[in-house]
């Protein structure tokens, strides 16, 4: 018999360690980081080399988000009330087309992916997953017993959903799709995917990690909500740490079936802070912030795709906010190598496992910084 997840059990199976920054090498100087002078002020903006390693947006939070997440500062002695989650939630729903109760407001999706994994792992099954693929939410299925089936991209660089049909079987628990994907940043083509969840999420619910959705702008994209809609159970996880730059904040979301939304609640570790739910609720509204950050993310993306064509370097063609980049295996130390030189594109600057890194797309400024950097590296 399966023993029943707790918070504790749950909490203890998949905390997180935080860790300090570097200090900042000298070599590339002093940089504008941004057109939000508001985001850089004060004591917390810590030296240090460029971040250029979680696919952070560099051009906020919205000057609305950060008005909202002051005002609320007075009331920092109180937890949000739940009218703040169900407007959050309402605004969502409206925007997607479900009722409320489709939507389960979380910590950032990792919470949620968290919560997910607790769902339906019991200390066996299996996850049938893409690699390389985003890992967070692979290493708390681990944690919780779960064997985790990875599938190798197809020749692209995509999801080789082909396979990964093939390689559903009666131990599967959860079906696992970050689209776009991380680190490739590449897309499933809409009518390929809706196709695949359609066929699977019967036999194994299909999760659907779209934190990076809001920046792919092929047409060929499209969001599995209408699934949701359509009472497939397919569970969508969405980020407000990404184009509408609360990384800091902590606020995430699920869309799902009204019935699977309320098994993920029930695994809820905690609550997002008063500031970071107004703080959503602003952004969420702010549309101009959020074209002129895709403008701004593809214009620095542009720049940097056409420095590695001048490099020789192989790269995948990318939907999100970073880069994969081919660096061959005689440079597998090149993220310190970077760091020594002021760049950072990994948290923990160990040599690659393989022959390819991934770069988080920041300012043009510090795109040019991290050309520099590399030529000087490949010189």
């Amino acid at each position: 018999m399966t023993a029943p997840i707790t918070r504790r059990h749950w909490l203890a199976s998949c905390g997180l360690v935080a860790a300090g920054a570097l200090a900042a090498p000298a070599e590339l100087g002093s940089l504008s980081l941004g057109e939000t002078p508001v985001r850089r002020a004060g004591p917390l903006r810590r030296a240090g080399p460029l971040r250029l390693f979680f696919n952070e947006n560099p051009h906020g939070p919205p000057a609305a988000a950060i008005r909202a997440a002051t005002a609320a500062l007075a009331h920092g002695n109180r937890y949000a009330d739940q009218e703040d989650f169900d407007e959050l939630a309402g605004l969502i729903a409206g925007r997607e087309g479900v009722s409320p109760d489709h939507v389960v407001i979380g910590s950032g999706s990792a919470e949620l992916l968290g919560a997910t994994a607790a769902a339906y792992i019991r200390g066996s099954g299996e996850v049938l997953t893409a690699e390389p693929t985003f890992q967070h939410f692979l290493i708390c299925a681990e944690r919780l017993g779960a064997r985790i089936r990875r599938v190798p991209l197809d020749a692209g660089w995509s999801h080789d959903l082909d396979r990964m049909a093939e390689a559903v079987s009666g131990e599967t628990r959860l079906v696992h799709v970050c689209n776009p994907n991380n680190p490739t940043g590449t897309i499933v083509p809409a009518d390929r995917l809706r196709a695949f969840c359609a066929q699977i999420a019967p036999r194994a619910p299909v999760v659907v990690d779209e934190a990076y959705h809001e920046l792919a702008e092929a047409p060929e994209h499209a969001s599995m909500v209408s699934l949701v809609r359509s009472g497939v159970p397919v569970i969508v996880m969405r980020t407000f740490s990404k184009v509408y730059a609360l990384a800091g904040f902590r606020v995430g979301y699920a869309i799902a079936r009204p019935d699977l939304a309320e098994r993920l609640r029930a695994l809820q570790t905690t609550d997002a802070s008063v500031a970071a739910v107004r703080a959503a609720i602003a952004a969420w509204q702010d549309a101009a912030f959020v074209t002129r950050s895709r403008r701004l993310i593809r214009e620095a993306r542009e720049l940097t795709t056409r420095g590695f064509d001048e490099l020789g370097l192989r790269y995948v063609p990318s939907h999100a906010n970073f880069l994969y980049f081919e660096v061959g295996g005689a440079r597998r130390d090149l993220p310190a190598r970077l760091l020594a030189r002021g760049v950072r594109i990994a948290w923990n600057p160990k040599p690659l496992e393989g022959d390819w890194a991934r770069v988080s797309v920041g300012t043009a400024e510090e795109m040019r910084g991290f050309l520099r950097a590399l030529r000087r590296e490949l010189a």
